[in-house]
């Protein structure tokens, strides 16, 4: 993490082209070359043509990236013999090839081994003549001729030809053949050179070769200034850090550019559009991975906002020391599993995984196995983890399905112990789902996501989608027995195996592992939604309040309106629901609402239904109990009726509407003649004459005082005796 007291900054002054010259040398090596390079080899051949015998080639373009894919290395063109040598190169894989105008080089390059400080001869290329071509100009957004800047052609494939624009920005690419290319300029983008990257890349996708039309002429490409990030990077005690790998990853997509630090620990990423952008330093042994700014996982980072055309300077790192944690997978028969994935996150004490690395950080690393089962994973913040495989577990590829996911937890890095090697995953073979989903119809229904969870307590995962036959796989599932469910589809009701619902009345479908278990198939009826907001009486979002849905014979389901106040249900069957907001026992904001209830009708003609719900706030009620005045009543008496109710402190007669203020009987209602508040107690009188109708000889008379009193209900009930029948006048 970042060390208040370091001194090293990156160069806010310093012009961008005097940077880029400083890491120019070390920004672009291949996996594995880490640390201070002292030595460098070289690759040496001949580029022929494919006669018999063949004759070499004169003028060849001649360029190396790393195995597998990268920036260029290194480049070389051919003498009059044909013969070439890239010098200048890490050790590392290599792959190598030819590009000159008016031939091809569709043959694929084997890895090339560079071992510093010799130099690996015979890597000769063989190139075959063709007529295609592409032909255009690149030019600035002002419209001004860009010269000296790569363009490339490529098929998807991984053949491509690139050549260089002429000073009117003009280029010409041969030696195409016949298909489909996407031209791009600058050809290496970020990747490229510090000098092209002062442009952001920019494609034209879908251009055609074909006999009929082998040329495609008069192609514009215009680019656009591109943005910088510069920074420096030390480590805990402040000195600066060279070789250090940074990645910027543009928000919302991805992974787009990385480079390495000088040895003065300084880096630029150049060729970036305008955008924000989390950068890390990350894939530096001995050192944790770490996000900018001072986090170590992603969504604890800080966006770096980019403006093309213009630098972003001072994103500095400082690393703290990091661990690894690796081992091996292997079968239950001791062999090793090869290509499964391995990842490791956060131990925090949470139980089974299940379906998914899941962290409360977001923030997991992973691998996968070698050969012979080996996985390491590096760049891990001292701190406890667990380790867990299939790396996925049950939504992975299914290749990876036929493995019950295994978890070790408890996995200490620390000072002292920065590397926990030689952990063992011991795999069991696993269980598996089948079944085909259709409509009512009969059709096969595709893009169906299947649903699983344990009989029992359990995590909720989920399949891949059904596949044009309407068929599904489930797998990773150790032996037990299981709800399946075909849930989450626009246009269908949720339904679980068998012919259900609801998960109560589903069906047991038993696992064992090693086999499947088929025939769980689904027959979906058309389902609908139902969603609105829920605002209050100024319109204004009502958050953390429950909405409860019921249908009488089926469904029963609830939604917690958090960071926003939409609510929504999905996958119901056509049916008459009623739904209670808020639904008065979830959660404490519930309370602070009058609470809805309203029916809707799900149908072929309503699929989708819209309800906004209007809450008001509570009521507020006053309560209590009436003491009257006389305690006992005779009918034949000409007295009056006093009823007192004690009040909260803070109301006085002016809150009094005496046109509310009744007395309740189950006889009756009668007007209050008169009211006031006198130490804290409201006082009413009713009228002997006018009460008399509805009360009637009793020990224990219920008597209920109402109305209204300031802003709110008045509610009180109170007992009374009355005795001796009222003589008639």
């Amino acid at each position: 993490m970042r060390n208040q007291g370091a001194a090293l900054k990156s160069p806010k002054g310093l012009s961008i082209w005097l940077v880029a010259a400083m890491v120019l040398a070390v920004i672009f090596l291949p996996a594995g070359a880490v640390g201070a390079q002292t030595e460098l080899g070289s690759i040496s051949g001949t580029v022929y043509d494919n006669a018999s015998p063949p004759n070499p080639l004169e003028g060849a373009f001649v360029y190396t990236y790393p195995a597998g894919g990268g920036p260029w290395m290194g480049t070389a063109v051919t003498g009059t013999d044909g013969r070439y040598v890239i010098p200048t190169l890490p050790s590392g894989d290599y792959e190598v090839h030819a590009s000159l105008n008016g031939w091809a080089d569709l043959s694929p390059s084997p890895p090339v081994t560079v071992t510093a400080p010799y130099e690996t001869t015979g890597v000769d290329r063989y190139l075959v003549p063709t007529p295609a071509s592409i032909n255009g100009r690149v030019v600035s957004s002002s419209g001004d001729p860009v010269g000296g800047v790569s363009v490339n052609a490529d098929d998807g494939s991984g053949f491509g030809c690139s050549t260089v624009t002429d000073p009117d920005g003009y280029f010409n690419i041969e030696g195409l053949p016949y298909g489909t290319y996407r031209v791009s300029s600058p050809a290496q983008g970020v990747w490229g050179p510090l000098e092209e990257q002062v442009w952001v890349c920019q494609v034209i996708s879908g251009v055609v070769l074909s006999e009929a039309e082998p040329v495609a002429s008069g192609l514009l490409i215009t680019l656009q200034p591109a943005g910088f990030i510069l920074g420096a990077v030390t480590g805990s005690d402040g000195q600066p850090l060279s070789g250090i790998y940074i990645w910027a990853d543009i928000e919302p997509w991805g992974s787009f550019s990385f480079g390495r630090t000088d040895a003065n620990g300084q880096y630029v990423l150049g060729g970036l559009p305008s955008g924000d952008y989390r950068i890390r330093a990350a894939g530096n042994p001995g050192y944790a991975d770490e996000y900018y700014l001072d986090s170590y996982c992603r969504s604890g980072s800080t966006l770096v906002p980019v403006t093309a055309g213009s630098e972003t300077s001072d994103i500095d790192f400082t690393l703290d020391p990091g661990g690894t944690i690796s081992g091996r997978i292997v079968d239950l028969d001791g062999n090793p599993v090869y290509g499964v994935g391995v990842a490791v996150c956060a131990d925090d004490g949470s139980s089974f995984g299940c379906c998914s690395v899941t962290d409360p950080d977001g923030c997991f690393r992973t691998a996968v196995t070698d050969a012979d089962g080996y996985f390491n994973i590096e760049g891990l913040p001292y701190g406890t983890y667990r380790v867990n495989s299939p790396a996925y577990g049950v939504p992975g590829a299914l290749e990876k399905q036929v493995w019950v996911y295994q978890e070790i937890f408890g996995v200490v890095l620390s000072e002292t112990e920065p590397v926990a090697g030689g952990l063992l995953i011991t795999l069991q073979p696993a269980g598996f789902i089948l079944g085909t989903v259709t409509g009512p119809d009969g059709q096969p229904l595709v893009g169906i996501l299947p649903h699983i969870e344990p009989w029992g307590p359990g995590c909720y995962c989920f399949g891949q989608g059904t596949d044009a036959n309407g068929q599904y796989v489930l797998g990773g599932l150790p032996s037990g027995n299981y709800r399946v469910s075909a849930m989450s589809n626009p246009g269908y009701a949720d339904e679980y195996y068998l012919d259900s619902h609801n998960w109560i009345g589903s069906t047991i479908v038993p696992v064992t592992a090693g086999s499947e278990t088929r025939d769980i198939d689904f027959t979906l009826e058309p389902g609908g939604t139902i969603s609105g907001r829920i605002v209050d009486l100024d319109g204004n979002p009502v958050y953390g309040v429950s909405v409860l849905l019921e249908n009488p014979d089926i469904i029963r389901r609830g939604f917690v309106t958090r960071a926003s106040e939409a609510y929504s249900f999905s996958g119901l069957p056509y049916g008459t629901y009623t739904m209670t907001c808020p639904s008065g026992f979830w959660l404490p904001a519930d309370l602070d609402w009058q609470q809805q209830v309203v029916t809707v009708v799900l149908g072929p003609d309503t699929p989708d239904v819209v309800y906004n719900f209007l809450l008001a706030p509570p009521v507020v009620v006053v309560s209590g109990t009436v003491k009257f005045t006389p305690t006992v009543l005779n009918l034949n008496s000409n007295a009056d009726l006093c009823a007192r109710i004690e009040l909260e402190p803070g109301y006085s007669a002016a809150d009094i509407d005496l046109t509310t203020i009744r007395l309740e009987s189950d006889l009756g209602v009668v007007a209050a003649e008169r009211a006031e508040v006198r130490r804290g107690l409201l006082w009413v009188w009713f009228d002997c004459d006018t009460i008399a109708p509805i009360l009637s000889v009793s020990d224990d008379l219920t008597l209920t005082v109402k109305g209204s009193i300031g802003s709110a209900d008045l509610e009180a009930v109170g007992h009374l005796r009355v005795v001796a029948p009222r003589k008639s006048k």
